[in-house]
């Protein structure tokens, strides 16, 4: 009798397949905030106003020089999934700064 069970036993664990291991989850691929696409729509809206929102919106350090009165202006934008890099290149073209990366510390300097 102890035979059968012991058989029994080593049937019901060879019979039932080991399940399959889980896939490995995707790792993201990384994408730099420069190149995060953000979509904007902002009507007469100050131009520091919608830099500060790409900033928000993309993760990025903006530093703004405030130094003329031109970041008061106000922009009409409509992005959709633009990456944010050139998005604030745009809107510093706008009013007549430029945008600088410092791509070391994920950094852009808007200044004129």
């Amino acid at each position: 009798m102890r035979a059968i069970v012991l058989s029994l036993a080593v049937l019901a664990s060879c019979a039932a397949p080991a399940p399959a291991p889980a896939p490995a989850p995707a790792k993201p691929v990384a994408v730099s905030n420069f190149d995060a696409p953000i979509s904007l729509n902002l009507q007469q809206v100050p131009a520091r106003e919608v830099i500060k929102q790409i900033a928000k919106m993309s993760r990025l350090n903006v530093i703004l020089n405030n130094s003329r009165p031109d970041t008061s202006t106000a922009v009409t934008v409509s992005f959709n999934e633009v990456p944010a890099g050139e998005a604030l290149e745009l809107v510093a073209k706008l009013i007549g700064y430029q945008a600088l990366r410092v791509e070391k510390h994920n950094i852009v300097r808007i200044e004129p």
